[in-house]
């Protein structure tokens, strides 16, 4: 999990003590903390590291619209900090099986990576199947590549649910074992979840 702080307030224009003024939504105490904190010293500051030197920062790699997205869904809590979520989307689905199917007609990595890219960050995407009849569904699509499911048998269920987080993480491991020069192509099985019990459904990535 990563945190973020609400600086809803104007920072103090205090250069000779660097103190932390914005910080009031947290409370004098933790203010007063964070201000002892900060280094006033010139010598102290010149022996840290170069924050741009590979591994000195681990910052996660997202993107503004997402921190924006995640930022938008937070709840803040009682200490007044915002908890910046791990974006990830509804999750309907257990472990996957994963079968090849790549070749040189099928569809390229790209453009699968941007069915990833669109439904990132998005906590309300899913997807509803009906079971009845075994409907192969087409439920993405980007130019070339096509996310598609349906029920392997009618076990009493009406429909069955695919959630974002699903597809990702289908997409992704696909390409990660599959992907052939710029093409991906893949099936396999998993258990998601029905209106009345858990029902198997076959996935493809054409």
């Amino acid at each position: 999990m990563f945190y973020n702080f609400s600086l809803d307030d104007q920072v103090d224009n205090q250069p000779d003590n660097h103190s932390t003024g914005a910080c009031s939504l947290l409370g004098p105490d933790v203010s007063q903390t964070l201000s002892s904190k900060v280094p006033v010293n010139k010598g102290t500051t010149e022996d840290l590291p170069d924050v741009m030197e590979p591994g000195v920062m681990r910052i996660p790699p997202y993107s503004p619209e997402r921190i924006s997205q995640s930022w938008g869904t937070s709840e803040r809590n009682s200490t007044g900090i915002h908890l910046l979520k791990t974006l990830s989307g509804r999750d309907f689905c257990g472990i996957s099986t994963f079968i090849d199917q790549t070749s040189g007609a099928l569809p390229s990595v790209e453009d699968c990576l941007t069915i990833v890219r669109n439904i990132q960050g998005d906590d309300s995407s899913s997807w509803q199947t009906p079971v009845v009849g075994k409907p192969h569904r087409g439920i993405l699509e980007y130019k070339s590549c096509v996310f598609g499911v349906e029920a392997t048998k009618v076990n009493g269920n009406v429909w069955f649910l695919v959630g974002g987080q699903d597809v990702i993480d289908i997409i992704n491991e696909s390409i990660a074992r599959f992907k052939q020069n710029g093409k991906v192509g893949a099936m396999g099985t998993m258990k998601c979840m029905g209106n009345l019990l858990d029902q198997w459904v076959e996935w493809g990535l054409y």
